[in-house]
């Protein structure tokens, strides 16, 4: 069996591919490259797992995500809407994934919502380092990775572990 955990992001998207429960490899990927790649994943029957953002309601709040004092309230209001400007551009390109996929008669899509704490290495929980541990820790990966392989592993191998 033939999973894929993908973590999707607005430039390049992280990818896992799980096969018979084992890591066996990891890429960052476009939205051109996602679109070749789903007819062999249909024709495998792959099953994709995908970190959904539409799946939380906000990330950013203003008690969590204090203003810096080294800057004026103009500069903070623009970092927010940044920061949604961002967000929002993610859960789009959720929406677009699960919906190709979807369209390419991919026959099990399974989402999940972000959850702190993952193998990204880039929360408060978990650095980057930790990361590149608990990497190596689940899934036996010492080879390269960064932050969104890193996540689409998570989420891949939180399937493979039925939720945890």
């Amino acid at each position: 069996m033939k999973i894929i955990g993908i973590d999707p992001d607005c430039v390049k998207s992280g990818l896992a591919v799980y096969e018979d429960g084992k890591l066996t490899g990891l890429l960052n990927f476009t939205l051109s490259e996602y679109i070749e790649m789903l007819p062999l994943l249909a024709q495998e029957g792959a099953i994709l797992v995908i970190e959904d953002a539409n799946l939380i309601n906000a990330i950013y709040a203003d008690k969590v995500n204090k203003k810096p004092r080294n800057l004026t309230p103009q500069q903070w209001e623009r970092v927010k809407l940044k920061k949604a400007q961002n967000v929002g551009m993610i859960k789009r390109q959720c929406s677009v994934m699960i919906e190709l996929a979807h369209a390419y008669d991919i026959k099990e899509v399974v989402t999940y919502k972000p959850r702190q704490g993952n193998w990204a290495g880039v929360t408060k929980t978990v650095n980057n380092k930790q990361g590149v541990a608990l990497l190596k820790k689940h899934t036996g990966w010492g080879k390269v990775s960064n932050n969104e392989t890193r996540s689409a592993a998570f989420f891949g191998w939180l399937h493979l572990n039925k939720g945890v």
